[in-house]
């Protein structure tokens, strides 16, 4: 029961950092979270294979009330990278996940652009973001996403899950 609770608040206070610190416009002048990338779609997997451990343990722990699982997006350069699209029972999380024309980016050599946040450093910037600031002064939180973080890190893109996703449109080859 106490998994479930540390799972849940880590959601609630992912979806409140993004949707407070996410950037307004081009021209303020905000210091985000956020990074920025873009490019083709090299490869894309329904589940992470390195994520695997972590989502059935999490499913587990809420007796198959809460499954999530980790989609993996590969973008190849200028600036690609290997990217996590979180879903809770098959569902993007409101205020985490923005997917634009999200049934093109499944496809190789469509492109595409967008934000991602990596979770693992989010309190590692509470310095310039006041919000998370107050956020991540909390142990609670400090905990929670050393935890996951340390479990999945290496394998798992949860590190860079996508906020915002934008294809180009029809796949070009």
């Amino acid at each position: 029961m106490i998994r479930i609770w540390r799972y849940l608040i880590f959601v609630a206070v992912l979806t409140l950092v993004s949707s407070v610190s996410a950037p307004r416009s081009a021209d303020a002048a905000v210091v985000s979270i956020f990074k920025p990338f873009g490019g083709k779609v090299a490869m894309w997997l329904p589940e992470a294979p390195g994520c695997a451990v972590f989502t059935a343990a999490v499913c587990a722990a809420t007796l198959g009330t809460i499954c999530p699982t980790v989609e993996q997006l590969e973008v190849a350069p200028p600036n690609g990278g290997t990217f996590g699209i979180l879903r809770i029972d098959g569902l993007t999380i409101p205020g985490l996940t923005y997917i634009y024309q999200k049934y093109f980016y499944e496809a190789p050599a469509v492109n595409v652009v967008g934000l991602s946040i990596n979770l693992c450093d989010v309190c590692g910037t509470a310095d310039k973001v006041p919000l998370v600031s107050s956020i991540c002064k909390t142990n609670a939180v400090k905990k929670i996403v050393g935890k996951v973080c340390d479990f999945v890190s290496s394998s798992c893109p949860v590190g860079n899950l996508i906020y915002k996703l934008g294809t180009g449109g029809i796949p070009s080859l």
